[in-house]
């Protein structure tokens, strides 16, 4: 996914622009409306994420400007204005999406997701099957060798987002954005707590030795 970030707000854009490099995506940053459009007019993006307070022009006129020669690039407002008025004007202007400011990272990646796959007609995967391993997205359950494999909610998570990127090392910081949504102290155990669980679980049918910890780093599916 490529993306373009117009914010003016270094803090947030450079939160934003880590983690979405961290996820493999590629993103763009422009501080200024005119940096903006040029960038639009230059180059193919799989969405925006638009701020709306920045200097000399606001978001909705970009908006406005870029909805005169592209409606069908997809645009989520991301701003820190909450009244309903102004949210209705963006969807009025044509954005697909509105998240206010203080926001989640993970639900902004994910509402970013679900915005292009509806834009490129990608459905959604529903399940994966991994060996003897079948973990069905939908109905949020797992079976090895067609037998249930009873998980806790984080535990379930966990599982999930490591299937999903299977064979890819995962951060502690990255597990800890998608299964709690919010920080720990960077010391905390708790990601190692809850891998040692699903670990064991795993392990009750053989799967254990599944779960790679690579030192320093995170934790890998095989």
């Amino acid at each position: 996914m490529k993306v373009l970030l117009v914010e003016d707000d270094v803090t947030i854009s450079r939160y934003v622009r880590e983690g979405f490099l961290e996820r493999g995506h590629e993103l763009v940053i422009a501080c200024a409306s005119s940096q903006a459009l040029k960038l639009v007019n230059e180059q193919d993006f799989d969405i925006i994420i638009l701020d709306l307070m920045l200097p000399k022009v606001s978001g909705f006129e970009i908006l406005t400007q870029i909805r005169h020669f592209n409606l069908s690039l997809p645009i989520i407002i991301l701003s820190a204005i909450h009244s309903v008025q102004e949210r209705i004007k963006g969807f009025e202007l044509g954005a697909d999406d509105y998240l206010t400011k203080p926001f989640s990272f993970q639900e902004l990646l994910a509402r970013c997701s679900a915005i292009t796959r509806r834009s490129q007609g990608v459905s959604e995967l529903t399940e994966m099957i991994t060996g003897e391993l079948k973990i069905d997205f939908a109905q949020h359950t797992v079976t090895i060798n067609k037998r249930n494999l009873n998980l806790a909610e984080k535990e379930y998570k966990l599982l999930a987002l490591l299937i999903k990127n299977k064979g890819e090392i995962l951060s502690k910081a990255r597990i800890l954005d998608h299964v709690w949504n919010y920080q720990f102290e960077p010391q905390t155990n708790i990601v190692d707590v809850l891998v040692c669980r699903l670990r064991n679980k795993l392990a009750d049918y053989g799967q254990g030795k599944r779960i790679e910890t690579v030192r320093g780093v995170g934790y890998a599916f095989k």
